[in-house]
């Protein structure tokens, strides 16, 4: 699913129940959000999201890797990632039937 893939849903289940947004208005609260969102993990801040899950930046310790052509031993840099961690109440939703 897409940005706006997702903005289309919300504008539906909105106005499904009752409210009336444009959806040049979602965008406009959306694209802020998505932002705020980059901009707190870029600083390396842990977002919360109730009964959703939570976005960590974890670091990534580099890795040795071995180039076949040359022969040469080489190293990985050292790097941050983001990693999801869900919500309990998500646990059933992934669990393969």
């Amino acid at each position: 699913m897409n940005k706006q893939e997702i903005i289309d849903r919300l504008f539906d289940k909105l106005r499904n129940s009752g409210c009336r947004y444009p959806k040049w208005e979602l965008i406009q609260i959306i694209d802020p959000f998505l932002e705020v969102l980059k901009e707190s993990l870029e600083e390396g801040n842990e977002i919360r999201l109730t009964n959703f899950g939570k976005f960590v930046v974890k670091a990534k310790k580099g890795r040795k890797y071995y180039n076949i052509q040359t022969g040469a031993i080489g190293y990985t840099p050292d790097k941050r990632v983001i990693v999801f961690v869900q919500h309990k109440s998500l646990d059933s939703m992934s669990k393969i039937k």
